[in-house]
């Protein structure tokens, strides 16, 4: 489900980067999304998901109203909707284990049409594609040029949304087994043609640090053959401001049964403003009496602190799981 998501600036931004270039020729097709542990990639992928889905289906519906009454996005994303398949493409999604890539996107693909609304008899890289899924799953590696075969062919019957959650994982792995095949297998998804009579494949990983720092424990010459790879995908950093944050957790809280109370929350929020004003370091364009009061019950020195500590706490996991690493 889909209910409950409320998108932040730089999540519609993103939104709206991946289905203008859903409906646009030779534009860009692959992507990383980029941020600290916590900050709503997964949540992000799943929406785009539901966007890309079949239009009879209720979570599209959802999904699509979300992005309608948000004031966050700066395009009709309606129009760009309408450009997509009423049927949708086929959503390959993956949380990523410590595994060749090759196998990671089989699993992807095998997920991508158990969803699918084929029409009539299914395709046989069906079959395929569920063969070396079983092969995969008892530990066997598939080969790169077998899983990219299977991702063009079935390019070939619908453009495919590819998104692998945690591709971290396989990157831990190609580092420490130095699989640099599995790499040059990413880099020719993000060079597929992107032609208007081309089959479509769109790629958006999910990472926890840079591409780059998968690669520190490697020598300079590895870790510059990482860097052009890394050079294919267009990278988004994904991390909101604390402002944004701030004003992210007022809108999460449902006052609808305090309405006996408007005015006393009133005159809480508008004496929180006029203090928190006074302070140099807080942002007096955020600390309005709007957003103050869709605070309430909630401290608001609380929702000013607590969007910086998660941030400094979900950096030093990350820095703690790299020193792990390279500790092995």
């Amino acid at each position: 489900s889909v209910l409950g998501y409320v998108p932040t600036v730089k999540s519609a931004e993103t939104i709206e980067r991946v289905l203008t270039s859903l409906v646009t020729p030779r534009s860009t097709s692959a992507w990383t999304l980029t941020g600290v542990y916590g900050t709503g990639k997964s949540s992000l992928a799943h929406i785009l998901s539901a966007l890309c889905g079949p239009r009879n289906e209720r979570i599209y519906r959802n999904a699509k109203k979300i992005v309608k009454e948000s004031h966050r996005f700066k395009i009709d994303t309606s129009k760009l909707l309408k450009k997509i398949p009423s049927h949708g493409l086929i959503r390959a999604i993956v949380t990523a284990q410590r595994e060749p890539i090759a196998n990671t996107i089989i699993k992807a693909l095998s997920f991508g049409i158990s969803q699918y609304p084929f029409t009539g008899r299914k395709p046989e890289i069906v079959k395929t594609i569920e063969t070396l899924r079983r092969k995969a799953l008892k530990g066997a590696r598939v080969p790169n040029d077998e899983a990219l075969k299977c991702l063009k062919d079935l390019a070939s019957k619908s453009h495919i949304l590819l998104i692998i959650d945690e591709l971290g994982k396989n990157l831990e792995y190609v580092a420490s087994n130095h699989l640099h095949d599995d790499l040059y297998l990413l880099q020719q998804i993000a060079e597929l043609p992107s032609g208007p009579k081309d089959p479509r494949v769109f790629f958006l990983g999910l990472l926890h640090q840079a591409f780059s720092e998968y690669s520190n424990y490697l020598t300079m010459a590895q870790r510059n053959e990482w860097g052009k790879i890394q050079g294919r995908f267009e990278d988004v950093p994904f991390a909101d401001s604390t402002s944004e944050m701030f004003q992210l957790i007022g809108h999460t809280l449902d006052h609808s049964k305090l309405r006996t109370i408007n005015s006393q929350m009133d005159t809480w929020a508008k004496n929180w403003a006029r203090l928190l004003k006074q302070e140099q370091y807080i942002d007096k364009k955020v600390v309005t009496k709007k957003n103050l009061s869709a605070l309430f019950p909630l401290h608001p020195l609380c929702a000013i602190v607590l969007p910086m500590l998660c941030n400094r706490y979900a950096q030093n996991r990350s820095e703690e799981h790299t020193s792990e690493l390279q500790s092995h």
